[in-house]
């Protein structure tokens, strides 16, 4: 009755403690039972099922360590390629911070490029409107010195209006009176 569950419960659990307990148990009871043929055949039976297990268990175990072969490989290949990524991932992360500091010192150099040009463009609007407004300042005093210019020309032309008249009167005078000194020194011859 022990053999049988015994080998009941190797064929439900196929774990590896569990058959060597198993094993150790049937060896104590094979040197207690050694007289009866019927026991005798029961632990063969038991021992040849045991063996096929083992046998089971060996193949198994061989399955299981190609596996673990594969895996290892694999995990080998994976942490190549992780290694390779991270080291890449480091280099991206160099070059990123490198652009980045590139691009801050450009937008700084843009900044103080601009302020300068804004700077230039001020002192030269300054510079215009100083020359605008010199140029405003002669225009006006030249267009106040041409109205006083042309005030005193039309004053002027008033003037040589008025000699040229008294100089006609004078010349038309003067004529009458050489026709009038004519006249009289014809008299007088």
């Amino acid at each position: 009755a022990r053999l049988a569950e015994l080998e009941a419960s190797q064929e439900a659990k196929a774990d590896p403690k569990e058959f060597s307990k198993k094993t150790a148990k049937l060896k104590q009871q094979l040197k207690s039972k050694i007289d009866g043929s019927a026991d005798l055949e029961a632990a063969k039976r038991t021992a040849d099922e045991i063996i096929e297990t083992a046998g089971r268990h060996f193949l198994q175990t061989l399955r299981l360590e190609r596996t673990i072969a594969t895996l290892q490989a694999e995990n080998d290949a994976l942490s190549g390629k992780l290694s390779r990524e991270s080291t890449l991932r480091l280099k991206l992360d160099e070059l990123s911070k490198n652009y980045a500091s590139r691009i801050k010192l450009l937008q700084e150099e843009n900044k103080n490029v601009v302020q300068e040009a804004a700077t230039k463009m001020e002192e030269q609007r300054s510079n215009m409107r100083t020359a605008i407004q010199g140029i405003e300042e002669k225009i006006s005093s030249q267009a106040n010195a041409s109205v006083e210019i042309q005030a005193e020309n039309s004053k002027l032309r008033e003037d040589m209006k008025l000699l040229l008249e008294k100089a006609q009167q004078q010349a038309d005078h003067f004529e009458k009176a050489s026709k009038a000194q004519d006249l009289q020194n014809q008299l007088y011859d």
